[in-house]
């Protein structure tokens, strides 16, 4: 068991001979049944987490894969796992407001719900000071194109409905984005392209046309991760009294985000909802879908209070996903998300007949 190796992921082979680890790194040989390495942050869990995603770090023979404090293994029952160090003991007794939401998504009672559809965890662990939650590897929503308006929309009402979920239960996501939401696929991927000799005698990629169908040849099924922005909110606390000051999140985040005003996570959710799903494809599929833009224009309004809920945002969704022609008379499209949010390739939209002028459209 180790680091690495692992088919059909991002892992890349790790030798079998010891790495010499630098002094902010622990290597935990076993740990209930695992074998890993993982990066103590010489910083306060809070800060710089997230910055540069993804990134590679090589330590010796061993290549990691670094999402926020998270490392790629495999357990005792020859699983691919991931794990995600969660906090220090002696930071807080309550480790982290990560660990909380963790261990009330996880629940048997709430792992019973069909609509908890969040990634559960396998284990904690405890490790000297440090608590760590193992979770199954998943495929990124993003791994592979969405093909159809019918796989587009099926992502985007499943997204809905998991977050009206999670307002439900009184927790607001806020990190609302591909990289933090999975599907229920782990392995090899269709090739999108295969090498061919270009003139100058190098290889060259030559895409395969057409895209071979992913999505279409299993029920897929979407779940979000990473809660370490997330807030929580007794399930007596009034309204006017459910607000945060926190500055800071993607830039799809809701306007109000920026301001000098405590605001509402849960309509800000709703509006960082609409910015993903319109600027990753939604703005790709409106010929086949104009009702949608109606559905973006009622998340995204400038003034939160006017915002609707995530239940009704995911019941309105539904509703566009149930009315779609058959597979077969769809057009297309073959929509490939970008990684990393820069302003490279977003840009406030332009014209674009009845689209918001908040909204973020690809180049």
């Amino acid at each position: 068991m180790s680091v690495g190796g692992i088919p059909g992921s991002p892992f890349g082979h790790s030798s079998r001979r010891r790495a010499t680890l630098s002094s902010n790194w622990i290597q935990l040989t076993p740990v209930r049944d695992l074998v890993f390495l993982v990066p103590l942050p010489k910083t306060p869990l809070n800060s710089s987490m997230y910055v540069s995603w993804p990134f590679s770090v090589t330590l010796a023979d061993t290549e990691i894969y670094q999402h926020g404090i998270a490392v790629a293994a495999r357990d005792g029952s020859n699983r691919d796992v991931v794990i995600k160090l969660l906090g220090k003991r002696s930071d807080s007794p309550d480790i982290s407001d990560e660990y909380q939401l963790l261990c009330l998504l996880n629940t048997e009672l709430a792992r019973a719900d069909q609509c908890n559809a969040t990634v559960p965890v396998l284990k904690f662990i405890d490790y000297e000071d440090w608590k760590f939650a193992v979770m199954p590897m998943c495929c990124g929503s993003a791994a592979y194109p969405l093909l159809t308006s019918e796989e587009c929309l099926n992502l985007a009402s499943q997204l809905l409905h998991a977050l009206a979920y999670l307002h439900e239960k009184n927790i607001a996501h806020r990190d609302i984005s591909p990289d933090n939401l999975v599907m229920n696929y782990h392995g090899h991927l269709p090739d999108l392209f295969f090498w061919g000799q270009g003139d100058d005698g190098f290889g060259v990629p030559i895409p395969i046309e057409p895209v071979p169908g992913f999505r279409s040849t299993f029920p897929v099924k979407y779940s979000l991760i990473d809660f370490g922005y997330s807030v929580y909110f007794p399930p007596d606390a009034p309204r006017s009294e459910r607000l945060i000051s926190e500055r800071r999140g993607r830039p799809t985040r809701a306007p109000e985000v920026d301001s000098d005003q405590l605001y509402d996570p849960f309509a800000a959710d709703v509006y960082q909802a609409a910015q993903m799903i319109f600027s990753w494809f939604g703005w790709r599929i409106l010929d086949e879908v104009p009702k949608l833009l109606d559905l973006m224009h009622d998340m995204t309004s400038a003034n939160p209070a006017d915002r609707i809920s995530m239940d009704s945002a995911a019941s309105r969704m539904k509703t566009l996903y149930d009315e779609l022609p058959p597979r077969e008379q769809l057009t297309n499209i073959s929509t490939q998300y970008r990684s990393q949010l820069t302003s490279s390739w977003l840009k406030p939209c332009q014209k674009v007949e009845g689209t918001p002028p908040s909204f973020l459209l690809l180049q």
